[in-house]
């Protein structure tokens, strides 16, 4: 999970990236395919300061941080403040005798 820093500001941009492919025909006929199921969320955070002073060193936290997954070759889970909650979503049909559902 990416750390929390002190000096990491509420999120500054969150949205939403799809991949569709598009052919067009001759006879000017577009057919669209969505080739992700879901979309991709792309995240902006900001940070107002990073210290690194001794004891403190968000800085190298940081960094070691992006090293260890090697850039954006590793992956990661972001937190997101904004969207961690689900209320009254369905998981599960029930039929009169089921009581259990796997969620």
């Amino acid at each position: 999970v990416l750390p929390y820093m002190p000096g990491q500001t509420f999120l500054a941009k969150k949205s939403p990236a799809w991949s569709t492919g598009v052919q067009k025909s001759a006879s000017g006929r577009r057919r669209t395919t969505a080739y992700y199921p879901a979309p991709f969320w792309t995240f902006q955070i900001n940070y107002n300061a990073v210290r690194k002073r001794p004891g403190l060193d968000e800085w190298s936290r940081l960094v070691a941080f992006f090293n260890r997954r090697k850039g954006q070759f590793g992956d990661f889970l972001y937190f997101d403040r904004t969207d961690h909650q689900v209320t009254k979503h369905r998981f599960g049909f029930g039929d009169g005798v089921t009581r259990t559902f796997q969620l």
